[in-house]
């Protein structure tokens, strides 16, 4: 979920030329996260059996983990990068959106990486992984 209000608004900055403020984004992406843990913990006592646990796993304590995602078509075709930051509660510290140009899949998903690390050293970040 965060990672698609991410790439709506790098879609909205790329497409339509108008600039998304990330902390307007980081702050709906925590916004419906508690929505939907509190929706989640209403139903879970109705139907305890059918909700599965999460598939992201969050750093140790005092650690920070940083997800990126990257839309690559081809060569010919822009790339889009997400990235968000989270501390081992799960809690949302920093995300982004980086829009580029790259010649494979391989070099798209490191330039991710690097894009994620450089916004995370600009932030002071420290244990991110």
């Amino acid at each position: 979920m965060a990672t698609w209000e991410i790439w709506k608004s790098r879609c909205v900055n790329v497409f339509q030329n108008v600039y998304v403020d990330p902390a307007k984004t980081a702050s709906f992406i925590d916004y419906s996260v508690d929505r939907i843990q509190n929706i989640a913990s209403t139903y879970s006592n109705l139907q305890h059996a059918r909700i599965h646990p999460t598939i992201w796993i969050p750093p140790g304590k005092g650690s920070t983990k940083i997800n990126v995602d990257i839309s690559y078509k081809s060569a010919d075709s822009p790339i889009g990068i997400g990235f968000i930051f989270r501390d081992y509660k799960g809690s949302f510290i920093l995300a982004g959106i980086v829009a580029g140009n790259v010649g494979s899949s391989e070099e798209a998903e490191c330039w991710g990486i690097l894009a994620a690390i450089r916004q995370g050293i600009q932030q002071h970040l420290e244990h991110a992984y």
